[in-house]
Parts: C-alpha cells; structure tokens; sequence
C-alpha cells in the first residue's frame, strides 16, 4: 500500500436518525422467537384483511407536558391515547402502508385542527383495534408545507416479521398510485396531500449536554458533524441529568438508541411498538438501516414541539436497559437485558479558565473518534466560555486491543493556538489518531479507552514567517518565496527565519533563527529549501486534518499498523518551524538535511529557495619539474 488515508469519521443524513443497529440476533430468537399474543404489550397481530374503511383504532404515544384549556396533560412516561379511523391501504410489492387519521394527544387540538401533527419520535406508537389487536404502528406522515393528521402505519405482521428475522425488501419511500391518489381524495385526504410521497418519521438527533452553547459553536457543531458523517443533531432536545435512572419501556413508550451516553449522549428517541418478552420492536421504520453497535434506553418525554411539518418530540435519555439487536426497513429491535455491550470510554481532564472532568461511555465503535473530537471541543467552549482566541497544550491516550490479544496505548500530545476560537482547534489530533488506528486497513483493533487532557489559555502567541534570509556572498540577503541562490556542493547552505507577531490579538515575541544545512561534496543540478511554520487550522481546507482526511501521499509508505503508529507519532508540533534541504547526488541518488526549532507558539507561513549546486572545479596537478644534473 503506498497510500494510507485516515478515515473522516466525525459523525449520517441531515437531521434523520443516529443510531445502527448490528449485534446478530441469537439463533434462539429466529427459532423460538416471542410469540404474539402473549401480553397485553405483545397482542395478536389484526388481520389486514379485516380492514374496512372507518375502522375506529386506539393508539399510544407519551406527549410530555401540555395544556388543554385549563388542564395540564403529562405523560413523560405512561402513554397516553389517540384516536384513528381507517382510510386506505398503500400497496407496495416492498409492504404494505396502512393510512389513518388521527386525532387526540398532540396531534389534534379539541375541535380536530392540527396541532403538533404526526411528529417526529411519534414513530413506533402502537395502534390497536377494538379487540385489542395491533394493527400496527406510526411510522411515516405525508410531505407537506404544513403538519398533517394522515399517517403511514407499518403492519404488525411486518413489525413482527422482525421477531424471526425476516426482512422486507429494500424501500425507503412510498409514492401513491393515481388510483390510489384517487380513493384517498375519496375518503376524505385532501388533495395536495396525496400529491407527495409518504416520508419516513425521523427520530429525533439528540446531542444532549450542549445547549448552552452559542449560534456560532452551533456552526461548529455541524460542521463536526457534517465532516464525520453523522446526523445533524438538535443540540436543546435532550438532557444528561436523568441517565442514572432507569425508565422501563413499555409498548406506547418510549425507546431510545444510543451511539454515547455520559457526558455527551448521542442518541435517537422513538416509540416502542411492542415488547415481547425482553424484544423491543421499534420505530416501525429504519433508524440508519446499517449494522453496528449501540445500547437501547428508556426516555422521559419532556414536550412536543409543534412546528408544522417538523413538529418533534424533546426527551431525556435515561440508563441504557440492553442492547440494540437489528436496525430493519420494519423498524429497530433490542434486547433488554442486564449484559450490556462492550463500550469504550472517553475521558476529558480540562483544565483552564474553568475546569472539568467529563466521561462518556461509546457502546457504538463507529462513533468514538466522533465522541472523542465532540467532548474535547465542547469541553475546551466550556472551559474558555468564548469564541474567542487563545492557546491549548492538548495530550491523548488511546488503548486498543490488538488482533493478537494484546494491549496497547498510544500517546501524543499537541500544541494548538487561534487568533478566533481557541476551542475550534483542539479536535483534531485526538479524533484523527483514533480513527486512523481503528481504520488502519492491516489488522481488526478495538478501541477500549480513550483519555484526553487539556490546558487552555485565553491568551493567544501566534507568530507568523515574516521574512527569510540566506547567508550569501559574505552577507545576508533576503530571498522572496522560489528565489534562487548558487551554493558550492560541499558547503554549508545558511537561512535565517524570522518570525513576527501574527495578528493585532497575539502577544507573541518576534524571534530569528538561523539554520546550517550541510551539502554532500556530489551534490548536483538543482535543490530546494522549505522554511515551514507547522502550525494549521480545523478550517484550513488545504490540510483536511480533521478526523484523518490528511493524506500522506508524499510521506513514506505504510506497510502495517505499527508504520502508521510511527508516522502518526512523528508529527511535527504546530509550535515549531522545520527546514529541510533536498537534492540529488551525481550518483543518482536523493538527500535530504532537516532541521527544526521549537516555538513559544503556533508559527503560520512558508518559504522556498531554489538551489542552484555549483561543483569545485578540479585543481589542477602541478607538473614535476626535472632538476638538471
């Protein structure tokens, strides 16, 4: 392999769902699955073909807290009812949708206007017939510019399909026929609605712990995001004070899937549809339909938002009750059980203008490297609680278990300054190392620990390369960014950086430095010299450091984990300049001088000289006079 690129992790789609889903369903549940029918949070599936337009359903949902003229209604926890009339059936050779209308809770208001409409974390809410059968659940609403009380209800016969482990095929949107368009505006649906497509309930992105923060480490926040891959989260949706209490989950209840819990909880809320036995069937839709590892939570709901066509449900996590089995196109399914899955932990130490000792617990290995860079950042915003400049001393341990069993923790440490946001700088190194060594495409490692500490200033030292000399002729000369100079092979070649405050923000002092780079004596044709402060930025697009999407393309080649370990520790510290001389021999054959000078600072900045070798030429050989006898 000649290339090695360290994988962009940091954080899926917009603002759709968090979570996957992965850990195999044992071959107990495929054989002897729960069966239906029996409880009252696991009844008998409703015949489909016993629907008949203007069947009158119950459902179950938690709305939080609201008012209703001069009641306070609160269901955080118990569920409370909705009402429904059968309309349609969407027929799909992917499965079928049934359509209702709903009424009642958040949805509606008293006189049958829309209120919140089918929100999203509605998703899984059960829906009953008069017998007590399920029908199905709330999973998808139609696209609209306002909210809308018709709702997609997935089949309980596909909801527990997922039981025995039988996927319906691949479909992530259901589009009407024009003969059903029709028998919709028949019934009742009104016209613009049956133009658009059904659209999946998102469960809502938690990214609970960070609400204080300002529209500005908002920004951040996505780009983070944005940058790792993951969902856009809704930073004031949740919170991390209830984690220590366990919230039983209950078919009509809320069930939650979490990436992180701790300090920084990633985590996407719904409704549990059914609970057979210890088997949570949620959602009634995909959550990232990809398999990987999570933990399964109860959640307390705080309140519906209402706000049209994206009114969403606010939650508080609580202790994670078991494992996340399988992330389906039906829906989600999880074992609640005492086991929970491994997980790795990442700690942040700060220390600062205000100081901190955060924890989060990983269970999702693809999202650590996320977790890692997230909580250094949002830590290092509390610590300076300003976007504002200032310096970092940022050191990280990362502990991993090797293919063959082993343990091992790689440690580095770097320096970080900004002229802007201090704490916009400090996650790269961290989340770029873990991803680069759980990705580092020569042996399968799993990341056990993680710790981070930092020191933060408010106080900002950049210094930038301000000008750069060249000792030539007897005198020193200032060389322009490519100049050229003629050295003769053999000498020495003499530059002098000088360094400059960068900025009207930074207190930084000036400085110079001279370095004397030797030339091999067959040193030939042309070389160069670079002058580089190796200070960079989180939005500096020429480097893409964060979350590996450095390239070493020009650097040696990486031939296993141990060269990537190596290559990763020799990075330069961003507080320090480099100088390095390269060229050619007569021989053939490249060589290369360096030399580095450690800074009170981040140094930005660079420069070149063209060397041009000049050989000796050869003394000539005296002749031998002969003496005369």
């Amino acid at each position: 392999m000649t290339t090695r690129r360290k994988r962009a992790l940091l954080g899926a789609g917009a603002t759709l769902t968090l979570l996957t889903a992965g850990l195999a369903i044992a071959s107990t549940t495929a054989t002897g699955a729960p069966a239906p029918g029996a409880s009252a949070d696991c009844p008998l599936p409703f015949p489909e073909a016993s629907l008949t337009p203007g069947l009158e359903v119950t459902g179950k949902t938690t709305a939080g807290t609201y008012k209703r003229g001069a009641t306070i209604h609160s269901s955080p926890q118990t569920p409370e009812s909705f009402t429904g009339t059968y309309l349609s059936t969407i027929e799909d050779a992917t499965g079928d949708l049934f359509l209702f209308e709903l009424e009642g809770s958040r949805i509606t208001n008293p006189d049958g206007s829309v209120d919140a409409g089918i929100w999203q974390g509605i998703s899984g809410s059960p829906v009953y017939a008069a017998n007590g059968q399920l029908v199905g659940s709330v999973s998808y609403a139609f696209t609209q510019a306002t909210g809308s009380k018709i709702a997609g209800v997935t089949p309980a016969a596909r909801l527990y399909d997922l039981l025995g482990e039988t996927d319906p095929a691949p479909a992530m949107r259901v589009v009407p026929s024009r003969a059903e368009r029709a028998e919709l505006a028949e019934a009742g649906v009104p016209a613009a609605q049956t133009q658009g497509a059904l659209r999946r309930l998102s469960s809502p992105v938690v990214l609970a712990g960070t609400s204080g923060l300002t529209a500005q480490s908002t920004k951040m926040l996505q780009t983070l995001a944005k940058r790792a891959g993951r969902p856009v989260p809704q930073l004031a949706a949740g919170s991390t004070g209830n984690q220590a209490n366990t919230v039983p989950i209950v078919a009509g209840g809320n069930v939650a899937v979490a990436d992180s819990y701790g300090s920084v909880a990633l985590y996407s809320v719904g409704t549990a549809a059914a609970v057979c036995d210890d088997i949570v069937i949620g959602y009634g839709h995909p959550n990232v339909w990809s398999p990987a590892g999570g933990t399964i939570h109860g959640a307390s709901t705080a309140m519906i938002m209402a706000d049209g066509p994206v009114s969403f449900k606010m939650a508080n996590l609580a202790a994670p009750v078991g494992t996340l089995l399988h992330d389906r196109l039906s829906g989600i399914t999880g074992r609640v059980q005492s086991t929970l899955p491994a997980a790795a932990t990442v700690k942040v130490t700060t220390t600062g203008p205000k100081s901190s000792v955060t924890e989060s617990v990983v269970p999702n290995a693809e999202a650590i490297a996320y977790v890692a860079g997230l909580q250094t950042y949002r830590d290092a915003a509390m610590s300076t609680d300003e976007a504002g400049p200032g310096a970092a001393d940022v050191a990280w341990d990362i502990t991993f278990q090797r293919a063959n069993g082993t343990v091992q923790t790689f440690s580095r440490s770097q320096h970080y300054a900004s002229a802007s946001s201090i704490a916009d700088e400090v996650p790269n190194g961290v989340a770029g190392d873990v991803a680069a060594i759980q990705d580092n495409g020569f042996e399968d490692v799993t990341i056990t620990d993680v710790q981070v500490r930092q020191t933060l200033t408010r106080s900002y030292k950049g210094l930038a390369l301000n000008r750069v000399e060249a000792w030539v002729g007897g005198k020193w000369t200032t060389i322009k960014d490519g100049g050229r100079i003629t050295v003769k092979s053999g000498s020495n070649v003499k530059v002098r950086a000088s360094l400059v405050k960068d900025g009207r923000r930074s207190t930084g002092v000036p400085a110079t430095k001279t370095f004397t780079l030797a030339t091999p004596k067959s040193a030939i044709g042309r070389g160069i010299v670079s002058i580089s402060g190796n200070g960079s930025s989180f939005w500096d697009e020429e480097f893409l450091m964060l979350f590996g999407e450095e390239e070493f393309e020009d650097g040696p080649q990486i031939t296993s984990l141990n060269a990537l370990l190596k290559l990763l520790a020799a990075e330069a510290p961003q507080n320090s300049v480099s100088a390095n001389l390269a060229g050619i021999t007569k021989y053939g054959k490249e060589f290369a001088r360096t030399g580095s000078w450690s800074t009170p600072s981040v140094v930005s900045g660079s420069s070149s000289i063209q060397i041009k070798f000049q050989t000796p030429p050869k003394k000539k050989k005296k002749k031998k006079v002969k003496k005369k006898r």
